[in-house]
C-alpha cells in the first residue's frame, strides 16, 4: 500500500518536470526584459536583438549602436552553446532571434550585464545589412501597384 502513493508522487513529479522543460517561451521584447528583469527571472524568453559573439563579450544588445558604444546596461549576457560557437560567423554582429532561459541574477562578465540568457534552444539570424527583416526598409525595394502584380512601374 505504501508503494502506490510513492509511485503516484514520482509519476506526477516527472510529469511536471517534463512539462516545464517544454514550456512556451514568452515573446517579451528585449526592452521589456531590460526594464523589469525580475518579472522574467527563470522564464523562457524569445527575443530579437543584436548579437555579438566573442569570448568574454557574448551578449545580445537592444541595438547595434549599444554594442558599438559599450552600453552594457542595454544588453544581456548569453551563455553560448557549442552549436552557436560552431556557427559563430553566421550569427555574430547581426540581429538574431534568441530563445532561452532568462536569469536576472547572473550578470555575465564582471557583472556588467542586466542578466543572462541560458540554456539557449534557438538562435537564428533575423536579418543583416544585405537582408533586412523588413522588406520595405530599403530604397531599392520594389513597390507593387494595384495594376502590376510583378512590381513594375505603371
Amino acid at each position: 500500500m505504501k508503494i502506490l502513493p510513492s509511485f503516484i508522487f514520482v509519476a506526477m513529479s516527472l510529469f511536471f518536470c517534463l512539462n516545464s522543460l517544454h514550456a512556451e517561451s514568452s515573446d517579451a521584447t528585449l526592452l521589456q526584459i531590460l526594464s523589469d528583469p525580475v518579472k522574467y527571472h527563470k522564464k523562457m524568453v524569445r527575443v530579437v536583438g543584436y548579437l555579438h559573439l566573442k569570448r568574454y563579450d557574448d551578449a545580445i544588445y537592444l541595438h547595434e549602436e549599444d554594442f558599438r558604444h559599450a552600453l552594457y546596461g542595454n544588453s544581456l549576457w548569453v551563455d553560448v552553446t557549442d552549436d552557436m560557437r560552431n556557427h559563430e560567423e553566421n550569427l555574430t554582429d547581426r540581429y538574431v532571434i534568441l530563445e532561452g532561459l532568462f536569469d536576472a541574477e547572473s550578470r555575465g562578465t564582471m557583472g556588467a550585464f542586466t542578466g543572462t540568457i541560458k540554456n539557449v534552444r534557438r538562435c537564428e539570424a533575423w536579418s543583416s545589412e544585405t537582408r533586412p527583416a523588413n522588406p520595405y526598409s530599403g530604397a531599392d525595394n520594389i513597390v507593387m501597384t494595384s495594376g502590376d502584380a510583378k512590381g513594375g512601374k505603371s
